[in-house]
Order: C-alpha cells, then structure tokens, then sequence
C-alpha cells in the first residue's frame, strides 16, 4: 500500500508509531526517525549525493536577489524540512533578512502548498526544492516565476526501513532498489544515466 501523508507533520507522527514500513526522507526526519528506522539507500541526483533548493518568487522587476524580499511574506513547508525549511531560512538569514522582523514566515506543510501560495498571492515568495514549481504552473513557469537565490547544499534524501522488519526483507529490498539503476524509462532519463540509488 502506497500512503503519501498530507502534511510534515503527519508524515512525522506516522514514523514516530512505525506506521510505515519503508519510508522516503530527507535526513532531518531520518534522523528523527533513527530509533525506529534505519537508511538501505540513497537518493542521488543527477549523479550527486547533495541537490540544492530555491527560493522563488512571481516574475517581478522589483525582485532581483534575497534582498528585495525585506518586508514580504515568505511561504516554507515545515521547520524539519530541508529545502523547504533549514536551509530556505539559513538562505535568508545568510541574505540580511531576519524572520519576524525583516520578513513574515508562513509554514503551510507541504511543497506544493508553497508553490501556490506564491501563485495565488497568499505570499510573495516560497522556499522549496526544484522544483516545486510544477505544482501550480503546469506549463509556464519559467515565464511566470523567477529563482531568487539557492540554498547552500543539501544531503540526499535516504530511503529508511523499520528496524524490526525481517534482515532477509531488508536485504532483498535493498537488492531490488540498487538494480532499479539497470532499469531503462523515466529513472534512466531523470538520472541521465548515472546511477540514481546507492
């Protein structure tokens, strides 16, 4: 059974009861995670162990940097998440900009929450990973939005299993993620041949 939860924070508390066997995170909630969870695998992209996240806004002459953003409401997904979180602030921060004095920060729980929030006007920019965008311009984001800045680099998200599921499972498991690498189709194509799962 495939569950995508709704929210960080419902995500969270499904880990923290086990609910799940085997689990796609970034590693502030694996680590999070680590008493009931173990990593079998990483997530590479485009051959790297790290990617970087954005911050964005609607095509604007006045928004030209990080900077612009004093005074505007920032929409983020969730303290725990990576690019949608840590290091968006740190982003920020690392910009001049203060949250609470300098800019307002909205949590709304989930990427695509962000990116509309940015499309319907609900905020003047979003933090998310690249590209969250596809969530509210299907087609014309690249003439409708603009990248303000990126965030420092980001580990890989892991792929985590429950600890007391049978070791056998776990390395079978383990087996057939590392051999989705030989696969053709959409992996080899996003991945562009290199190896996606370690």
């Amino acid at each position: 059974e495939l569950v995508e939860e709704k929210s960080y924070e419902s995500f969270e508390a499904a880990l923290a009861e086990g609910k799940i066997d085997i689990a796609n995170a970034g590693p502030v909630v694996c680590h999070g995670a680590r008493k009931t969870y173990e990593p079998i695998a990483l997530l590479e992209r485009m051959g790297s162990s790290t990617y970087n996240g954005i911050i964005f806004s609607r095509r604007d002459p006045n928004l030209k940097s990080l900077a612009n953003l004093k005074g505007k409401t920032i929409a983020l997904v969730s303290p725990r998440s990576t690019s949608g979180g840590l290091y968006a602030l740190k982003a920020l921060i690392d910009a001049g900009l203060k949250p609470d004095k300098d800019i307002t920060i909205k949590w709304l729980g989930s990427h695509s929450k962000a990116a509309q929030a940015v499309k319907s006007g609900e905020a003047d920019a979003a933090g998310c990973y690249d590209d969250c965008r596809d969530a509210a311009w299907a087609a014309d984001k690249f003439d409708s939005t603009q990248i303000l800045g990126y965030t420092d680099e980001i580990p890989a998200e892991l792929l985590i299993v429950r600890r007391n599921i049978d070791p056998l499972l776990k390395a079978a498991l383990r087996r057939a993620l590392a051999s989705l690498n030989n696969e053709t189709g959409i992996l080899q194509q996003m991945s562009q041949g290199e190896q996606a799962i370690t």
